[in-house]
């Protein structure tokens, strides 16, 4: 029986909210103008650094039959005034430390990170084909890390979302979410990551699931999605926007 983590769900709380909340990052509308607010930096102006706090895998057979590792990660970006994001380097690893990921002359895969809001957190997903089982470990690597003023016209606030209801049918995850959105113009299509845990709360991998939602109109909004494959445990969603930032 698959359960939700409902308070990891959207992660974030604001003050004085009845329900929860999440940062979905989208694009400004094509009429907006540019200025230097939206020049990306290479480092934080107060320190800051997006960091992996909580990582983890599973290995799985494709439905082509291919060997496959799913990893999933959180990062926190640990400043206090600027958006940031990165790339996450991972390495996956046997018990000689040589590397699986198939070709093997890749050695790595790349997961990227999108904006993370000043002192909070969100998670990623990737996967990717290995030689072989027995996975021993993975290494990540937070690489070309860039920083945006949170004054950038491209930085959207919080949405407020619920979920109405999930199910477990036919070997899928069928989802549906309620978002309330109190911006004049549609936000474009969000994408949609699920993160797994086991029963001792560690995290098992996860799955993306690209822009599964439709853009986000003005106001109330019913939005639903499939997952490709269940997880006996409880999972989390984390919805954020693919920008061209």
């Amino acid at each position: 029986m698959v359960s939700v983590i409902i308070g990891a769900f959207l992660m974030l709380m604001l003050p004085g909210a009845a329900g929860p909340q999440t940062w979905l990052l989208a694009g400004e509308p094509e009429t907006a103008e540019t200025d230097d607010v939206d020049i990306p930096s290479d480092s934080s102006n107060d320190g800051g650094e997006l960091v992996v706090v909580e990582s983890g895998f599973d290995e799985y057979v494709t439905p082509h039959d291919d060997l496959a590792v799913s990893v999933g990660a959180v990062v926190e970006n640990t400043g206090e005034s600027m958006f940031g994001s990165a790339s996450l380097q991972v390495r996956v690893l046997d018990d000689d430390g040589a590397s699986l990921v198939h070709p093997r002359e890749e050695r790595s895969f790349m997961i990227r990170v999108p904006p993370i809001p000043p002192g909070e957190r969100l998670a990623v997903t990737g996967s990717e084909h290995i030689a072989d089982t027995g996975v021993a470990t993975i290494g990540i690597e937070v690489t070309t890390p860039r920083w945006w003023s949170p004054d950038s016209p491209r930085l959207l606030g919080p949405l407020e979302a619920d979920i109405v209801d999930i199910q477990e049918r036919d070997d899928e995850l069928h989802v549906t979410v309620r978002v309330e959105s109190d911006h004049i113009y549609s936000v474009p299509r969000p994408h949609l990551c699920v993160l797994f845990r086991d029963d001792n709360g560690d995290i098992v991998g996860g799955t993306g699931l690209g822009s599964a939602l439709s853009d986000i109109p003005p106001g109330w909004s019913e939005h639903s999605f499939t997952a490709e494959w269940t997880h006996d445990g409880d999972v989390e969603l984390h919805i954020y926007s693919e920008d061209s930032l």
